[in-house]
């Protein structure tokens, strides 16, 4: 996992070492800390045994690597909210989450085939300005009714 300057000079390398069996797929940035998941390259080719999936994260500057979420079949497309992490586990047809520290992991969703891409809306959905329009002239027509009656 490496970062470079916006004109592509001064790569830097943050994480590194994988085994050429894993594969790091999806990386993301959240707060202080790099997430990434890893899959092993052994479930493309017969013959082989599979080295189980992690997510994992370091600090910004690659250092303090910690395994957040271990015995994954094939992660892919992780997000990161400001309370969970959120993944789908293609071989294993899940979408599931944990806390960010990788606690209390449920499935979110199973029986998907082979699911891929991931996108986590956590944003309160904001009621249209029309309509508050509409309630308060509304409210105001209730209000001259009664002033009539």
């Amino acid at each position: 996992i490496s970062r470079s300057d916006l004109d592509g000079s001064g790569v830097d390398t943050l994480v590194g070492g994988f085994p050429l069996t894993q594969l790091p797929t999806t990386v993301r940035v959240a707060e202080e800390f790099i997430y990434w998941a890893t899959r092993d390259l052994c479930l493309t080719r017969t013959g082989c045994t599979p080295e189980p999936g992690t997510i994992q994260r370091s600090n910004l500057d690659g250092t303090n690597i910690v395994t957040v979420i271990d015995n994954l079949i094939f992660p892919q497309d992780v997000v990161i909210t400001s309370d969970y992490i959120y993944w789908t586990d293609q071989n294993a047809g899940k979408i599931q989450r944990s806390n960010l520290d990788g606690t209390d992991a449920t499935d979110i969703i199973t029986g998907l085939t082979t699911p891929v891409g991931l996108s986590v809306i956590t944003a309160p959905v904001p009621i249209p300005a029309a309509l508050w329009l509409f309630a308060s002239g509304l409210l105001g027509l209730v209000g001259m009714a009664r002033r009539k009656a």
